[in-house]
């Protein structure tokens, strides 16, 4: 507290000072808190998230492009869990460091995890993005028959491969981005002792020519991505997680727009049935956006003027920690796609019966409304 009075805020009155320093310190203790039970929150995630896999690739869901998508951020959002899991091995599992030091295999898992962490974040926020895009677009054109296409598996198929790829380059430059190394030094168990073990640090490829490579990659994943963030080893040291941060709140306001334009006219349109297939996808799409980006912009905002305030040493850490509590809140927030589907999707909810009674429930049903997906085809 002493040392936040002093310089942690050297730019404040000192009643002001006093005010952040114990706001500091209470945001402190409760982040710390929270991270404690980060571990469970990632395992209760991981369960809800398969099952919500499970059920989004029942050939009965398959019939809707964005219920294909759904399962495709189901799955990487399981995947990024996996370094959540890693750092509890490491620190819960391994019971003695001075015994067990870091090996090589657990170096590359290390390198692994965090390079698919952050592969997967990338590409689920992405997938989200689009699958609300997607929505927009449709309720925007109703009669086009191009744009229906898009409600067809086939578009949900070329969404998913189509991200996959434009996210492979830097999924692979953050393989290379570290390189494993062996080094020795005194144990703090006992001095008398050296132990050697292995650790990941900063590829030879990224250093060289002034980190020219290591630059322009964080620059652009930074950018394009909403991650853990990275120190950016240039002058301005700011880390900015613009493109899909601002993305949301935009695409979910045009989304709602669109809804209140084309009601109307879908009214003239369409019949009573369809047209209340169609509200339903829309309204679905629209609160699995909005549960999503009430993370996600946070979440990118913090990550973004992290870096504004490094002169300001007590701003700087009390971001720090609305980081990582924003973090967690990211991870937590992938269990609401499985609870919007629950709440409006009567074919959701019908599969989940038949997957937990091993089929046994009403098969006959379930295919009676194959017609009624979790997002109806508009046409």
């Amino acid at each position: 507290m002493e040392e936040c009075r002093k310089y942690g805020f050297p730019y404040f009155k000192k009643s002001t000072v006093l005010v952040l320093c114990r706001f500091q310190n209470t945001l402190r203790l409760f982040t710390y808190l929270i991270l404690q039970y980060n571990f469970h929150i990632s395992v209760i995630c991981g369960i809800i998230n398969l099952f919500h896999l499970i059920i989004l690739t029942r050939p009965a869901m398959r019939k809707s492009s964005v219920n294909l998508m759904m399962a495709a951020v189901a799955f990487f959002d399981i995947c990024s869990l996996f370094q959540e899991f890693k750092q509890y091995y490491d620190i819960y599992m391994v019971s003695d460091s001075c015994l067990f030091p870091d090996s090589y295999a657990s170096a590359l898992l290390q390198r692994c995890s965090f390079a698919l962490t952050n592969y997967s974040r990338r590409y689920s926020t992405w997938v989200c993005i689009l699958i609300a895009l997607i929505r927009t677009i449709v309720v925007r054109n109703p009669m086009s028959r191009f744009h229906e296409n898009l409600t067809k598996p086939a578009a949900g198929y070329l969404v998913i491969l189509g991200v996959f790829l434009a996210s492979a380059p830097l999924g692979v430059l953050k393989l290379l981005e570290f390189q494993i190394e062996w080094s020795e030094i005194i144990s703090y168990c006992d001095e008398n002792v050296t132990i050697g073990f292995y650790h990941n640090s900063i590829s030879d490829l990224f250093v060289a020519n002034n980190l020219i490579i290591l630059n322009t990659f964080y620059v652009t994943d930074a950018v394009i991505s909403n991650v853990i963030f990275v120190k950016i080893y240039i002058d301005s040291k700011t880390s900015f997680q613009l493109i899909p941060c601002l993305l949301f709140p935009i695409v979910t306001f045009l989304l709602i727009r669109e809804v209140r334009n084309v009601e109307q006219n879908r009214r003239r349109l369409f019949s009573s049935d369809k047209l209340a297939d169609s509200k339903k996808a829309t309204r679905f799409v629209l609160y699995f956006t909005l549960t999503f980006s009430i993370a996600q912009f946070p979440f990118g905002l913090t990550g973004s003027v992290l870096y504004l305030f490094e002169k300001t040493p007590g701003l700087s850490r009390i971001l720090h920690y609305l980081y990582n509590l924003f973090s967690t809140m990211f991870t937590a927030s992938t269990v609401t796609h499985f609870i919007v589907c629950m709440l409006m999707s009567s074919q959701y909810r019908d599969t989940v019966k038949s997957v937990v009674s091993c089929g046994y429930y009403s098969k006959e049903k379930i295919q009676s409304r194959v017609g009624t997906s979790v997002l109806p085809t508009i046409t």
